[in-house]
């Protein structure tokens, strides 16, 4: 992959979303959206913290899972793997004919 290479830039990825999961329980609430693999496999995490997941009107978890969705933002490095961090809705989109 040539994820690594775009650290810190602003871009658009489109891939499966293969996993899902809200850690309601954790500190920052975050949201996990997994593309191209299941976790622990996937090429990039879609990151939405819990003051972000207040601007979604319906669960990102459940609804962007097995969809194949284009996200809009900086790539970042975490743990050896990549996130975009995403803040509002906007920033993401549902291929169409889903």
């Amino acid at each position: 992959d040539d994820i690594a290479k775009y650290v810190g830039k602003e871009v658009k990825v489109c891939d499966k979303v293969y996993s899902a999961r809200f850690l309601d329980n954790s500190a920052r609430q975050l949201t996990l959206i997994n593309l191209g693999g299941k976790y622990p496999n996937q090429k990039m995490t879609v990151v939405i913290d819990g003051d972000s997941r207040k601007n979604f009107t319906w669960k990102p978890e459940e609804f962007l899972l097995n969809k194949e969705i284009c996200v809009k933002g900086k790539v970042k490095e975490y743990k050896g793997g990549y996130q975009i961090d995403v803040t509002k809705p906007e920033e993401l989109e549902v291929k169409a004919g889903q």
